[in-house]
């Protein structure tokens, strides 16, 4: 058998869907890299909100022994004693 030239609209047509597949090759490549850099990025977070966690349980955990049961008025910057507490004669001050 003989070979046949194809026409320029085939010709044209395969280069089309070979271009075409090598750009969805490159979209699922590029992808790809983002979801390794968004995981990357996910677990930085997450380690960074285990650490916050622990740095706020330190600081909660140092506040309550130098000044016992009680909330913080940010803005004020003023410790409120937890009133039951008071009650129980637990020392409000230290």
């Amino acid at each position: 058998m003989e070979n046949q030239k194809l026409s320029e609209e085939q010709v044209q047509s395969l280069n089309e869907l070979q271009q075409k597949n090598q750009a969805l090759i490159n979209e699922l490549g590029q992808i790809s890299l983002i979801e390794i850099n968004l995981e990357q990025r996910r677990e930085a977070a997450e380690k960074f909100l285990e650490e916050l966690r622990t740095a706020e349980q330190t600081l909660a955990k140092e506040l309550e022994d130098a000044y016992g049961a009680g909330t913080i008025d940010l803005s004020k910057g003023e410790f409120i004693p937890n009133p039951a507490k008071a009650e129980e004669g637990v020392p409000l001050e230290q």
